[in-house]
């Protein structure tokens, strides 16, 4: 289950993950919802980041990415007392600029915080689509934690890892 045991984390420890998956607006996920929303009550804004994973289909022959979807649901968790501080957009190819600057006016997020998480050719390259894409400083940023400049090397050698490990899979 997804259950939050402390409301402050234990020393030694800077920031916490939690995942909750489901749709928003289902009624098996509103206990957990609430969960959040209240445990975001508690430990206050500076203390907490909300990434919204979404889809942005592509419809029809067109093909033009529709950002309906991602709109009500980022209004429905708005409306349950949560607003997410990033959108981590999930769609076939990387969102056209128009469509993040409209999902950002839309669901009232910083551009920079529209995050395109597209089709990639396997696992190993999210985090380094990521990476390129700013979110690791800017989740920090929103966190108050010290960003991955302050880890030197470690970060750079983590992207190369991956990058490593990616290769070899090829």
């Amino acid at each position: 289950g997804s259950r939050v045991n402390s409301l402050s984390p234990p020393p030694k420890t800077s920031s916490k993950t939690k995942h909750q998956g489901g749709t928003v607006g289902d009624i098996e996920s509103a206990p957990f919802v609430e969960a959040l929303r209240q445990f975001h009550y508690r430990v206050g804004a500076g203390n907490f980041c909300s990434v919204h994973v979404s889809l942005v289909p592509v419809l029809g022959v067109v093909g033009e990415q529709k950002t309906k979807p991602t709109q009500h649901s980022v209004s429905v968790l708005r409306s349950l007392g949560i607003a997410p501080n990033f959108l981590a957009c999930r769609s076939e190819a990387p969102l056209e600029s128009a469509v993040r600057d409209k999902l950002a006016l839309f669901c009232q997020v910083p551009a920079s915080h529209v995050l395109t998480m597209h089709d990639v050719k396997n696992i190993w390259r999210v985090p380094l689509l990521l990476q390129s894409q700013g979110a690791h400083e800017a989740i920090c940023a929103c966190l108050g934690l010290p960003g991955a400049a302050s880890m030197g090397e470690k970060s750079r050698d983590f992207s190369l890892f991956l990058f490593c490990r990616e290769r070899e899979r090829e």
